[in-house]
């Protein structure tokens, strides 16, 4: 069983329909590349998988469990975790502080008003190393407001790995990062997959999307038109024609 089945998905927004029967499935331990032009639908996708946006047809399943009709915060805790393309961290809190508060969010559902009780030793800890996992540089004791872009996607990312999912959907982590640091998201992607999580990347660092990827969906449109291993997709002329042409031009 694939611990994350999405089946015959579709989303409609008035007249517009955004997502049209898309399929997608992600085994424990496997990176599947979503791939595609602006507005195809990438993101409405993730929003249907976390709870944003209900579809009028289809289901998503994790490890065989219907997450249709789930708010956001029962499949986070279910185990899917996401990441944005706009950084929203709690920007008054330390980069630390951050990445504490997911690690107490299960019981500190305001995290605000109750930091206090969730900032310890071990949390710290536990903090500091899935920052250094991602490859954030230190002080990690500063406001993370004051972040510049690229260390927002990694700190990002630390905050969605400390809530401990089995299912990590990336959306475009590798924007406004240096190449240093896309070759430290991609060692960490790996890991990813070694530790056997089910990860969904979305990216427009086409490079990246096919190396990081054991299978690559690729939508226009809303629609799947292609699926297969990074070599199939690149050989595939509607593809080539569709968006690796034009962002390889």
């Amino acid at each position: 069983m694939s611990r994350l089945r999405v089946r015959d998905v579709t989303v409609r927004f008035a007249s517009l329909t955004a997502l049209s029967n898309v399929r997608l499935e992600v085994d424990a331990g496997e990176v599947v590349s979503l791939v595609g032009p602006n507005g195809a639908g990438k993101t409405t996708l993730f929003n249907v998988i976390t709870g944003f946006v209900q579809p009028v047809a289809g289901t998503v399943r994790l490890d065989g469990q219907r997450l249709n009709g789930r708010g956001s915060a029962r499949i986070s805790r279910l185990g899917v975790a996401r990441t944005f393309q706009v950084a929203r961290p709690f920007p008054e809190l330390t980069v630390e502080d951050n990445v504490i508060v997911a690690l107490g969010r299960a019981s500190y559902p305001h995290p605000l008003r109750t930091f206090g009780r969730a900032r310890t030793p071990a949390r710290r800890e536990r903090a500091h190393g899935l920052l250094t996992e991602v490859g954030l540089p230190e002080p990690y004791d500063r406001p993370a407001g004051d972040l510049p872009v690229g260390h927002l996607r990694l700190l990002e990312v630390g905050r969605a790995l400390a809530t401990d999912p089995k299912v990590l959907l990336l959306d475009e982590p590798a924007a406004g990062l240096r190449e240093p640091e896309v070759a430290q998201l991609e060692r960490v992607v790996a890991r990813l997959r070694e530790r056997g999580l089910a990860v969904v990347l979305v990216e427009h660092n086409v490079p990246l999307a096919l190396r990081a990827a054991d299978r690559v969906i690729v939508l226009a449109g809303g629609e799947v038109i292609a699926e297969g291993t990074p070599d199939e997709v690149r050989a595939d002329r509607t593809v080539i024609e569709a968006y690796l042409g034009t962002a390889n031009a």
